[in-house]
């Protein structure tokens, strides 16, 4: 991730399947100097606990399993 992020100046916007790999990619983001969300949008799926605790706060897809 952080080499796409690093190499593909175009990319403003990434949609992870799950919340877990939406914050992968908030440490990627970070680690090659982009801001969140100023540079970069990140919107992860499940609403996991984690979720909350990435700074900022993540945005995700609340889908109820019934």
């Amino acid at each position: 991730m952080k080499n796409k992020l690093s190499t593909r100046k175009d990319i403003t916007a990434v949609f992870a399947r799950d919340d877990i790999i939406a914050a992968i990619v908030y440490e990627a983001a970070k680690e090659i100097g982009l801001r969140i969300p100023e540079d970069i949008a990140i919107v992860g799926h499940n609403d996991l606990y984690i979720a909350r605790l990435l700074e900022p706060k993540l945005s995700t897809v609340h889908e109820p399993i019934f």
